[in-house]
């Protein structure tokens, strides 16, 4: 109920594996773009191995490591398609290398289980946020944690420890130098819980849990810790064999907001027949604002119109000396302390029916209510109802920037004279005047509700012991813009992002004896996205369709497999994200030893 954002991974125990085993991979991808880049094949390289043995009926251990490494993907070139005449930026993009390590010991006693676990995994390469991409001479994260469960109770510990350093590709601060952002962060968390039988009918789940957060941010130094609560309670009730029900609830509290998230959630089942079952369902969620949507303090000085005054010289006689050449004004983006959380109110209806033991079809349909949406927004140009009224640099304020860059000169910092800044306010009508430079800024805000729709279907069919096939659909209608409170901030049509409408995949898979293979085809249509920079690079991507698949034998009474993969097969010119990179054919080969 609560939005942490993370993915739950259940892999198999070191007793399950009891053995070794190792995987590589090796392939090329093309980076030729009719009319872009020509940058011929890249590669990529990865191994990992794996070491698991139960000592005895109690110990168990597992060892894991690897890497991955990959040449850079073509970066999309010309004009972004949204028609204000803005081109892609010219950055080198830049491959990665990802190294992980990873190490597990289990205690399985007559009673309790204890599960102890570590490692240490890596990446560098370009990565994207809302100010423009960094580039990372190496991020690095340690990692343990400690498991232990009697029964329906459970108790956990565990720490993620990240830090490292990257390099703003688009993003200048005031120094005319790129921003350098450097982060040291660590987390650690004790989680309790467990599970109770009431009578014949119900099932109690609860627990609770407490995280402390060390932040150490150069783009957020205003901060550097936060404390979360948070308790949960839940009753699975079975009314009969044809129904049951999930009440439960989860309150959470963070020191970075003024009062405790209530977040309830409610299912209801019914199963007319075993294989078949409907499902309706409400949830709320929510998001906690981030450290960086908190604190963030950092002047960026090179996405904003370029400022010319040099025409006004023959108006300002002798200040004209002044003025300086051409230059992008400074953005002061900055955090918001005072900021809500974001809710999302969830409802779904769902089927699902399996027929002759071989089909199963599953159809959907849900609306999603996201309420104080949490967005970087920059507060000029003015324009949406309820947004704060611009200010202007001033002779007591006077405007900052950097110049422009020639290939002879770097950015220099600007700071223009108060006696110039007093002169163009005071330039008469008849002549343009008064010139008065917006003080530019940027910050986040909660915004008004936006309400998201959606049909999902799909279909999985088992045709005998060696193939089997799936297909499925979505379609998200536009989002819908919905009325603000009182005192809200509507959420800009210009900040709404539109999904892809339309999405389908269908795949078929044989595995037998010797041979195993599959293939599938994945569709998705056009997309808008909004969330890099500002407006001029905002864009849409085309649909595309990518075909993919693979064929594979295996040997040595299945202790080796050997797999021939493609992705893209047709060699389209797939852009999955206005500022992404592009994707074109892939092939690569993959062997599995077991032994």
């Amino acid at each position: 109920m609560k939005a942490y954002g993370v993915v739950n991974f259940i892999s198999k125990t070191p007793r399950e594996l009891n053995g070794n085993s190792a995987t590589i991979t090796f392939g090329s991808f093309g980076r030729d773009i009719e009319g872009g880049q020509q940058l011929g094949k890249g590669t990529l390289f990865g191994i990992n191995a794996t070491h698991a043995r139960a000592v005895n009926d109690q110990w168990a251990y597992k060892l894991s490591a690897g890497g991955y490494t990959s040449d850079p993907y073509a970066r999309p070139t010309g004009l972004i398609p949204n028609g204000t005449g803005t081109r892609y930026p010219d950055f080198v993009n830049t491959g990665t290398t990802q190294p992980k390590f990873d190490a597990r010991v289990d205690y399985d006693a007559e009673k309790f289980k204890l599960v102890l676990s570590g490692g240490y995994s890596g990446t560098d390469g370009i990565f994207h946020t809302g100010i423009g991409p960094f580039d990372s001479d190496g991020v690095g994260i340690g990692y343990a944690s400690m498991r232990y469960t009697r029964g329906g109770l459970k108790f956990s510990v565990f720490t993620n420890q990240l830090n490292g350093d990257a390099t703003g590709l688009l993003a200048i601060g005031t120094n005319g130098r790129p921003i350098l952002f450097e982060f040291n962060t660590k987390t650690y968390d004790v989680e309790i819980g467990n599970i109770n039988t009431l009578g014949t009918k119900n099932v109690l789940s609860y627990g609770g849990n407490v995280r402390f957060n060390k932040f150490d941010l150069s783009i957020a130094p205003n901060g550097d810790s936060r404390t979360e609560l948070g308790v949960y309670v839940q009753d699975e009730i079975f009314f009969n064999d044809k129904l049951r029900a999930s009440v439960g609830a989860r309150v959470d509290k963070f020191d970075n907001i003024e009062d405790p998230v209530f977040s309830p959630r409610v299912s209801v089942m019914f199963k007319p027949s075993p294989t078949h079952s409907i499902r309706a369902s409400y949830n709320r969620a929510f998001v906690s604002p981030s450290f960086i949507n908190n604190y963030l303090n950092q002047n960026i000085s090179n996405t904003d119109p370029i400022i010319d005054l040099t025409p006004l010289k023959p108006l300002i006689g002798p200040a004209a000396a002044l003025v300086p050449p051409p230059f992008f004004l400074t953005i002061n983006a900055y955090g918001n302390p005072n900021l809500k959380e974001q809710s999302t109110d969830g409802f779904e209806l769902a089927y699902t029916g399996t027929f002759a033991s071989k089909t199963t079809i599953g159809f959907s349909v849900y609306q999603t209510d996201t309420d104080d949406n949490i967005n970087f927004v920059t507060l000029i140009p003015v324009g949406t109802p309820g947004f704060p009224l611009p200010t202007f640099y001033s002779v007591t304020n006077p405007a900052r920037g950097i110049t422009v860059p020639t290939p002879t000169t770097p950015s220099q910092p600007v700071t223009l004279s108060p006696i110039l800044m007093g002169i163009l306010a005071q330039i008469p009508p008849q002549f343009g005047g008064p010139i008065l430079l917006p003080e530019k800024a940027a910050t986040y805000l909660n915004l008004g509700p936006i309400r998201n729709r959606g049909i999902e279907v799909s279909v999985d069919h088992r045709i005998n012991q060696e193939w089997s096939a799936n297909a499925n659909y979505s379609w998200q209608d536009t989002p819908e813009v919905l009325d603000a409170d009182s005192g809200q901030i509507p959420y800009p049509a210009k900040e709404v992002g539109l999904p892809s409408e339309h999405r389908f995949n269908a795949g078929i898979g044989y595995s037998g004896k010797k041979v195993f293979g599959n293939a599938n085809v994945n569709y998705a249509g056009k997309a808008l996205w909004v969330d890099v920079l500002g407006a001029t690079y905002a864009g849409y991507t085309d649909a595309y369709t990518m075909l993919n698949a693979t064929l594979g034998v295996k040997l040595a009474s299945e202790k080796v497999t050997v797999s021939l993969k493609g992705i893209n097969l047709t060699n389209e010119t797939i852009q999955q994200h206005v500022f992404g990179d592009i994707l074109k054919r892939s092939v690569f080969l993959e062997a599995r030893f077991s032994f």
